[in-house]
């Protein structure tokens, strides 16, 4: 079970939450309420912690205040190329269909947030060098 205290300590401790700690204390309640609902949803109550309900926070607030880039709107849409007049993009690492499908399942979760729990989950699956 999740504290909405130790989840507002911790967004006040980190740098950049200005779109955080500007709201009033309702708001903010409201904010982490909805964030840790939506997680709960997808993810197992064990695993969501203070930082992945702040996390959620930060990017709630970041997609809902327009602060994403018409870029990175289409790459979380998952759009694998675009073109418009004489300009055309392709995405890096679209062509992989295990993880369209894969990110698909937990619609409005942070990427961070998946990233992170795939390292808990798997953590020998790394990309290393042996020196």
């Amino acid at each position: 079970m999740y504290s909405f205290q130790d989840v507002d300590d911790y967004l006040h401790k980190l740098a950049y939450t200005e779109a955080y700690t500007a709201l009033d204390q309702v708001e903010r309640e409201k904010v982490v309420f909805t964030a840790h609902e939506l997680l709960i949803t997808y993810i197992a109550e064990p695993l969501i912690t203070a930082k992945i309900i702040a996390m959620q926070v930060m990017c709630a607030l970041k997609s809902n205040g327009g602060d994403l880039s018409a870029i990175d709107q289409l790459q979380k849409k998952g759009v694998k190329s675009y073109s418009l007049e004489d300009v055309s993009v392709t995405f890096a690492g679209s062509d992989s269909a295990t993880y369209q499908s894969w990110w698909a399942n937990y619609p409005g979760v942070c990427p961070d947030i998946l990233a992170l729990l795939a390292k808990q989950l798997n953590p020998g699956a790394y990309v290393g060098r042996l020196i």
